[in-house]
């Protein structure tokens, strides 16, 4: 499975497995915990099999509400991004920030 990956300038870039494990191992070597910022249910379930601590909401997503409401579900900290949140937050129901 490969994961779109999106970097400041929306160019996009492919992540594939090996490379999540690669991240993954690094940083539980290290004992630095991460997450990642899941655009999409797929990508949100994909990511789930590396139990990161964390989730993080990218603002661009703020109004997918299906995405918001199963990482809600999970009921770990969540990181939102808000850089663009002006655009978004009409559709973030108050109970889920």
């Amino acid at each position: 499975m490969l994961i779109k990956k999106y970097k400041t300038d929306y160019e996009n870039v492919i992540i594939n497995l090996e490379e999540y494990i690669e991240i993954d191992k690094y940083c539980k070597d290290l004992k630095i915990p991460w997450f990642a910022s899941c655009w999409d249910l797929e990508s949100f379930e994909f990511v789930k099999q590396f139990n990161c601590p964390y989730n993080k909401v990218a603002s661009a997503r703020l109004g997918h509400l299906e995405l918001l409401h199963a990482i809600a579900k999970e009921g770990k900290h969540t990181f939102i991004a808000t850089i663009n949140w002006q655009n978004f937050i009409d559709f973030v129901p108050v109970e889920w920030l």
